[in-house]
C-alpha cells in the first residue's frame, strides 16, 4: 500500500521517484532536495541531506542546531544530525505509517518543508562573514 502511495505522490507533483528496493524509495523533489524514504513494519524512516559542514566555527554550529533539535522544536520532530564522515548535515524522521494517502503526503511534505528550510538555513550561515551563531 506505501508503493502505491509513493508513485500517486511522484505522478501528482510530476517528480522522479527511484525504488531501490520493494520497501526503499527515492523522491526527488528538486536538483537540491531528495529525500530517502525507507518503509518499515508500521514506520517509514526519511533521510534527506541538508548541507555541507562548514569547515571553521563547527562547535558554535552544533550548539545551534543542537539547539534547534531540542523537544524538536526548530525541526518538526525531526533530528539534525552529520554523516558517518563528518562531510555533510542531515535530517531524519520516523513516522507511523497510515493507511491515509493524504496522511502520508502530508508527513512527506512536512518533513520536506522542514529540510528545505535548513538547506536554506545553513547555505546563509555558511555564506554569513560573522557566522550568526556565535554571537551571543
Amino acid at each position: 500500500m506505501f508503493q502505491e502511495h509513493i508513485k500517486q505522490l511522484a505522478k501528482e507533483l510530476d517528480i522522479p521517484y527511484h525504488n531501490e528496493t520493494e520497501y526503499a524509495y527515492t523522491l526527488v523533489l528538486s536538483p537540491t532536495l531528495s529525500i530517502d524514504i525507507q518503509e518499515h513494519t508500521s514506520t517509514m524512516h526519511m533521510r534527506a541531506q541538508v548541507g555541507r559542514l562548514p569547515i571553521r566555527e563547527r562547535e558554535a554550529l552544533f550548539t545551534y542546531l543542537l539547539k534547534a533539535n531540542f523537544l524538536g522544536q526548530g525541526t518538526g520532530g525531526a533530528i539534525l544530525s552529520i554523516d558517518p564522515t563528518e562531510t555533510f548535515f542531515l535530517c531524519s524522521h520516523t513516522k507511523e505509517l497510515s493507511s491515509s494517502y493524504e496522511e502520508c503526503k502530508q508527513m512527506i511534505e512536512d518533513f520536506a518543508n522542514y529540510v528545505s528550510y535548513w538547506q536554506t538555513e545553513v547555505g546563509r550561515l555558511n555564506k554569513s562573514p560573522s557566522h550568526p551563531w556565535t554571537t551571543k
